[in-house]
């Protein structure tokens, strides 16, 4: 009995010292502090995009640098021509001998902080064959995609899916790959 009575003196002791340090009764009231805002002042970094300088029959297209209005319209059409060059310039390569890019249809829609525009995209490359090929026909290669665009007053991302599909971000403010920024 006597050791029953130790156990459950020490019990009692060990559960009232960790009420003590984590416990709070229910009806107590706690103040919850004001959020506080963290700085934004880190610098827009461009995500870095090789292209080729192209060949005797295919250069690079330039890709538009000025800020777009925001207005749906202007917008639109800034990732419409955004896109016909980034697709154009990614295509293009030494061995390329024509590209040609169809934009088929876009969407704008707004989203917080700018615009989320989706471009169908469709490329058709000609290329030469390898130097050393044995066959000297060329080849065709097709691609159907969609590219997904964010543009807001300082900055403008790009994402790809395939045709129709979806992205863990829905509006691409946090992800994708930094194309442009602007102050």
């Amino acid at each position: 009995m006597r050791v029953h009575a130790v156990a459950l003196v020490a019990l009692l002791a060990v559960t009232a010292g960790c009420s003590a340090l984590g416990g709070q009764s229910p009806d107590a009231t706690t103040e919850t502090p004001a959020p506080t805002e963290a700085p934004t002042d880190e610098p827009c970094r461009t995500d870095l995009l090789l292209t080729s300088e192209g060949n005797d029959r295919v250069t690079p297209k330039p890709l538009p640098e000025e800020r777009p209005d925001q207005d749906p319209e202007a917008v639109g059409q800034f990732a419409r021509e955004y896109e016909r060059a980034f697709a154009h310039n990614h295509e293009i390569g030494e061995r390329a001998r024509d590209v040609t890019v169809e934009l088929q249809g876009t969407t704008v829609r707004s989203v917080d902080g700018g615009y989320r525009v989706r471009v169908h995209v469709w490329t058709r490359t000609v290329v030469d064959p390898p130097t050393a090929a044995t066959d000297t026909g060329t080849t065709t290669r097709e691609s159907f995609y969609d590219a997904h665009y964010f543009v807001s007053e300082g900055v403008v991302r790009r994402a790809e899916t395939e045709r129709h599909g979806t992205l863990p971000d829905d509006d691409l403010s946090q992800s994708g790959l930094t194309l442009a920024c602007w102050e």
